[in-house]
């Protein structure tokens, strides 16, 4: 629920997710990447708290990057901001994701 209301504050319209289309927006820093779009049903597709991150990556495809702390895909810039946003996941020592959260670097 928290994850959704923080992409609300980002101006971000629900679309549906689609595997296909989400991973064709790999690296794609533009604010017309349909990622930004779907972020919203990810959730409802299995990207939370709790999935282990081979379910994630399996659904989401290879990551754009990653840190210490999980893995980061790419979603563009989003309103009138000149950092693009991110999807983030962290995960704990067993690959479970323990946070999801979008993300302005």
């Amino acid at each position: 629920m928290i994850f959704l209301m923080v992409l609300s504050a980002c101006g971000i319209a629900p679309a549906a997710f689609d595997k296909e289309l989400w991973i064709s927006g790999k690296g794609n820093l533009a604010a017309e990447n349909p990622r930004g779009e779907m972020v919203f049903d990810a959730e409802e597709a299995g990207v939370k708290i709790g999935a282990t991150r081979t379910s994630i990556r399996s659904l989401l495809g290879e990551p754009d990057g990653t840190d210490s702390e999980g893995d980061i895909w790419t979603l563009g810039h989003g309103g009138y901001s000149m950092d693009p946003r991110h999807l983030n996941i962290d995960y704990d020592k067993n690959n479970i994701a323990t946070d999801v959260s979008v993300r302005q670097l």
